[in-house]
């Protein structure tokens, strides 16, 4: 027996191509020894395994981290969702009805956020294996020795503070002061508050799936020696969308603030006669102070409300100072725009210069009339009043002219040597235009016959060169 195996016989035909595949003959029964490692040459040289994989595996791994950050964020939005209507069912109906139902909403959150610190386990993996594919880890590396398991507990311990089931009855009572009234909070109220630094899951879903977080961004970043992460891509989107980033902000800040405040002041709606049961009210509270406004119209009364309104206050400078920050930034002038600028100036100042030179030789020749005029008169008292009044417009344009001309000479002060340079020759050009056709004009004046010269290949004119073809010394 034997089999049949195609074989590329590589040898060249007569055309310069190879030719077609042969089938060899091999026995069935031949054995092909196996090469031990002892049977190697000598002289191999043992290559060090490749630790940095290709781009398809640095990809894959990109991909794995995104949809990881994705189940976060989707696992963290609906526990939140869940508590907002627990808490909701709640205030409607009373603490007392509806017990079974808000103890299974409370059980369904407890159990998504078991998941949520499991999917942020493989997501801190997830990225783990992303950086040593990018090669900015070894395979001696792991959680531990490399400090990303403090960021995953940090993250876990953020999380799993939430409404529970086993203390949906629990409460606490606070006595207040300026309405002589008792109020009961709840514990899961002051925890359905800390659950909404969840909302950070959509930020960080958000931004590994920008552009400036992709892979090609990964590898732009790496060439020019900074890393594209979290704080990066917020500047890029800072710097791109600006405005669009920060009304994202204001809308989700104020419906947070205004959502708290409503949890912790809504036993004080008929005491106080400010109504927070409708959620319009408490958001325009939180407006007013994130904006340092302040009316008065609508407050906050208890004490954990009132610690609300502080983060609030504190949050609303921060926010006010990016949108002045961002509104100079867009009035600022680039580098193209600044040239632009300092060249039309230059051309504004220029033609004012001109106007004001108008002035003073019309200012000079009206006082030089008015004073012939003033000699040659009986009534000297009013000439020489007149007089003196063409001069003092004379002095007011000739001052003018000269603060003019002052601030030409410090814009050009400011320029470059290479603009200097240009700007010389221009004026160069346009004097010669100038001189040209003042010579045509006084020689269609004069009758004269003027010879124009040619310049010649390096710019030069040449002495004896007019406009007749019989001169040209290849034609004679």
């Amino acid at each position: 027996m034997a089999h049949l195996v195609p074989h590329n016989n590589f040898s060249r035909n007569g055309g310069g191509g190879f030719t077609n595949n042969v089938p060899i003959i091999i026995p069935s029964r031949f054995d092909v020894p196996d090469v031990q490692q002892e049977d190697e040459p000598k002289n191999n040289i043992k290559r060090a395994p490749r630790i940095v994989g290709d781009a398809r595996i640095v990809t894959r791994a990109f991909s794995r981290l995104r949809i990881s950050q994705a189940c976060n964020a989707y696992l963290g939005m609906i526990g939140l969702g869940i508590c907002i209507i627990e808490r909701e069912i709640r205030f409607e109906y009373g603490h007392g009805a509806n017990d079974d139902i808000r103890i299974i909403l409370l059980s369904i959150n407890f159990l998504t956020t078991i998941l949520l610190c499991i999917s942020l386990f493989f997501s801190y993996k997830n990225e783990f294996s992303w950086m040593r594919a990018r090669g900015f880890l070894t395979r001696n590396d792991d959680l531990l020795n490399t400090g990303m398991y403090k960021m995953l507990i940090a993250e876990c311990a953020i999380c799993l503070i939430s409404p529970l089931p086993f203390i949906h009855d629990s409460t606490f009572k606070e006595k207040n002061n300026n309405y002589d009234v008792k109020i009961k909070h709840w514990y899961n109220d002051l925890l359905l508050g800390w659950s909404f630094i969840r909302i950070y899951l959509i930020i960080k879903c958000v931004l590994t799936n920008s552009f400036y977080m992709s892979t090609r961004a990964q590898r732009v970043c790496q060439m020019n020696g900074c890393y594209a992460s979290f704080s990066f891509s917020i500047k890029c989107l800072m710097t791109s969308q600006p405005y669009l980033v920060l009304m994202t902000n204001l809308v989700m800040s104020m419906f947070y603030f205004g959502y708290l405040i409503r949890i912790f002041d809504q036993d004080l709606s008929e005491v106080s006669e400010q109504n927070f049961n409708k959620i319009s009210n408490p958001v325009w509270l939180s407006i007013v102070t994130m904006t340092t406004v302040g009316y008065g119209d609508f407050f906050p009364k208890s004490n954990p409300s009132r610690i609300v309104g502080i983060i609030c206050s504190f949050y609303g400078v921060y926010l006010v100072s990016l949108f002045v920050i961002t509104l100079e930034n867009l009035l600022r002038f680039d580098q193209s725009e600044s040239r632009s600028y300092e060249l039309i100036s230059r051309l504004e100042d220029k033609e004012e210069l001109k106007l004001q030179a108008v002035n003073v030789i019309t200012s000079a020749f009206r006082h030089k009339r008015a004073k012939r005029k003033s000699e040659q008169a009986d009534d000297g008292k009013d000439r020489k009043k007149m007089v003196l009044n063409k001069l003092k417009v004379f002095r007011k344009y000739l001052m003018n002219f000269k603060q003019i001309a002052k601030s030409i000479r410090g814009n050009y002060g400011m320029e470059s040597p290479e603009d200097r340079v240009r700007r010389e020759i221009d004026d160069l050009r346009n004097s010669i235009a100038e001189l040209h056709s003042s010579i045509r004009g006084l020689s269609e004046h004069f009758e004269v016959e003027v010879i124009e010269r040619k310049p010649t290949n390096a710019g030069i004119y040449q002495k004896g060169s007019t406009d007749d073809d019989s001169s040209d010394p290849k034609k004679e």
